[in-house]
């Protein structure tokens, strides 16, 4: 999986896309490289196919929300994340700004990803809706991404804060709001392969998108500049994409200077154009995420990791430990007379309806030498402080 993944990144960084000289499509090496990567992935899928305890079970893609949420977040990685990469750039290049400048200059986006990550989680707890939010945030990142190709030498600050405030607001509506989608389809036993999963093939998405995003822009501005450095004659020196500082275009004479400013950014700008059908293409995939009821039950209580345990005041908490530890005063199942689960239980508290996880091995003993709930773990945990203070003034009056 590692190896595969690095030659489909070999692969689509490889400077036969950047036009540069001593490689071609037909270079060996990228040949070579494709063709491993090609055979490193499908021995992968047999390996994971065979595998008892597979690293990415295969089997989740027949779930069409994983699937889904994953195609989105790689086609998100692609698009979005290589628009981010080069926002930056701009501002050092174009705007003459520093770089932790440029960095502070990005508060806008960071602002707009939170406040609708934060709303919409909000307004999907209360609801029990997700679907209508990634469609709605991949609208707006793909409307927005459309602007952003009006970037000038002249835009003001203002408006460019602007353009990464909406940029934010779709991703955010997006990103977390997939990765609830995709873990409240899967079994509770896989929300962290399918999760991390998810993660995965949205890096890969991103790393492609930077990869190839960056060459087309590269080439755009090395043609430029070669345009700009021509008319100037020998007053330029340097004057190649790779050697393009802020420092260097600080320094250079006019119109040299605006020259340059003006190629960056006729070489940016329309770059984003290629990622407008990206943004479109997350979006058609989006309207077919099926709307599913958010689980009422937490993780660890699904997986039989814990259970929901009657507090004094008749309220519940969860009660953690290596398996479902069942306290004494809840009724499990069906009692010996008969009465169904839920009616009230020796110590006269009602007992929540719960679902016994029988365990096998080793872990069955310890779960039953559990019997007695979390209550006792508590206990001890709350005694630790003033056995440790007795432990140490015994050692102190030894010493002494």
């Amino acid at each position: 999986m590692a190896l595969a993944t690095t030659g489909i990144i070999v692969a689509a960084s490889w400077p036969s896309l950047a036009n540069e000289k001593g490689y071609d499509w037909g270079s060996p090496g990228l040949l070579g490289t494709v063709v491993a990567t090609v055979v490193l992935a499908v021995t992968f899928v047999m390996v994971e196919l065979r595998a008892e305890d597979p690293i990415l079970p295969l089997r989740l893609f027949k779930n069409s929300t994983f699937t889904l949420t994953t195609a989105i977040g790689f086609v998100i990685g692609a698009g979005m994340f290589a628009a981010i990469q080069f926002l930056p750039t701009y501002l050092q290049i174009v705007k003459g700004e520093g770089v932790t400048a440029s960095g502070l200059l990005l508060i806008p986006m960071m602002v707009g990803m939170m406040g609708a990550a934060i709303v919409s989680g909000a307004l999907i707890a209360k609801r029990g809706k997700y679907r209508m939010y990634p469609i709605v945030g991949l609208a707006i990142a793909a409307a927005d991404l459309a602007w952003l190709t009006t970037l000038a030498v002249d835009t003001s600050l203002f408006v460019f804060g602007a353009m990464i405030f909406v940029f934010g607001l779709g991703i955010g509506l997006v990103m977390q709001n997939i990765i609830l989608a995709v873990q409240n389809s899967v079994d509770p036993h896989e929300i962290g392969v399918a999760t991390s999963a998810n993660s995965y093939f949205r890096e890969i998405g991103a790393t492609l998108g930077i990869a190839v995003v960056g060459t087309i822009f590269t080439s755009r501005l090395s043609e430029r500049l070669g345009d700009v450095f021509a008319q100037a004659g020998g007053a330029a020196q340097g004057g190649g994409a790779d050697s393009l500082t802020p420092d260097v275009v600080k320094q250079l004479p006019e119109p040299i200077h605006s020259g340059v400013l003006n190629a960056y950014v006729d070489a940016l700008a329309p770059t984003f154009w290629y990622l407008v059908p990206i943004g479109v293409l997350a979006l058609v995939m989006a309207f077919f995420l099926p709307q599913l009821k958010l689980s009422e039950t937490a993780g660890m209580v699904a997986r039989g990791e814990a259970v929901a345990a009657p507090k004094a005041g008749g309220e519940t908490e969860l009660v953690e430990g290596e398996a479902a530890a069942v306290p004494e005063n809840v009724t499990v199942g069906a009692t010996t007379d008969g009465s169904p689960a839920g009616d009230a239980a020796p110590g006269g508290i009602a007992a929540p309806r719960v679902r016994r996880t029988e365990r096998r091995g080793p872990r069955a003993g310890r779960s039953q030498a559990k019997g007695r709930g979390g209550r006792v773990t508590t206990t001890a945990l709350r005694r630790l402080p003033a056995l440790f203070s007795s432990l140490y003034l015994r050692v102190c009056t030894l010493i002494a």
